[in-house]
């Protein structure tokens, strides 16, 4: 098994730095997105996200639900609207930009960055694990308010932020809309809020005719590759 970064329990960031140290001396494993470790593919989830309430484009993630299974399950709850308290990522917005840096959006509640409520009865769940890197431009990674304390709010990374190795949960890849966060980025904001409302007008799971190829892979059933051959 893949070695936690967080230990349960663990307070401060001192076990941050620790870690960091051990990663950096090749004790640690960890992959900048590890293939899958079962037969069973990975779901994707969607979001067609609007600009000042015109469509943008879609944006296709990957998750790691082999690995992060109780994270992956958390997001897929709250694009489906099935949690516990009703919420959904429909209708909220992408309430934080940094240009060069992430996006931030997934308040269900206040809608404007200040609260979080993960799919789950309890408001916040633990760290899973970090075993994905943000090395990359397109990471799909959880905000949390401390160790062991994730919620709904997430974050989509537009380059490399190696510094949040180990101290966020990255759970995820962005499959399709990687090719928008450039024209995202130029945006204006006053102290990180957009000027034009970015919102996630529509949110859910696709289905197994519907999933993007990840890269390396197809999607064509056997059955058609067996008729094409």
């Amino acid at each position: 098994a893949l070695p936690l970064f967080a230990p349960r329990g663990a307070r401060g960031w001192g076990w941050f730095h620790r870690e960091r140290l051990r990663r950096e001396a090749g004790e640690v494993q960890q992959m900048v997105f590890p293939d899958p470790v079962s037969d069973t593919p990975r779901a994707q989830a969607y979001f067609d996200v609007a600009v000042d309430h015109a469509p943008l484009g879609r944006f296709v993630f990957e998750l790691a639900d082999d690995l992060l299974p109780k994270t992956c399950e958390n997001f897929i709850k709250l694009c489906t609207g099935e949690t516990s308290t009703g919420t959904s990522y429909k209708g909220t917005s992408i309430h934080h930009l940094h240009d060069g840096f992430v996006m931030n959006g997934g308040d269900v509640e206040a809608k404007d960055g200040s609260m979080s409520h993960s799919a789950f009865e309890e408001r916040y769940f633990d760290d899973e694990g970090h075993f994905i890197r943000h090395a990359e431009a397109g990471i799909l990674s959880m905000v949390n308010n401390g160790v062991h304390r994730n919620g709904s709010q997430f974050f989509i990374t537009f380059g490399k932020c190696d510094h949040l190795d180990g101290r966020n949960v990255a759970f995820g890849r962005m499959l399709q809309g990687v090719e928008l966060l450039p024209q995202l980025q130029t945006i204006s904001t006053v102290k990180g809020r957009p000027l034009s409302p970015i919102t996630i007008a529509d949110c859910g799971v696709l289905s197994a005719g519907e999933v993007v190829a990840a890269p390396g892979t197809s999607t064509s059933a056997p059955e058609a590759q067996e008729a094409s051959a």
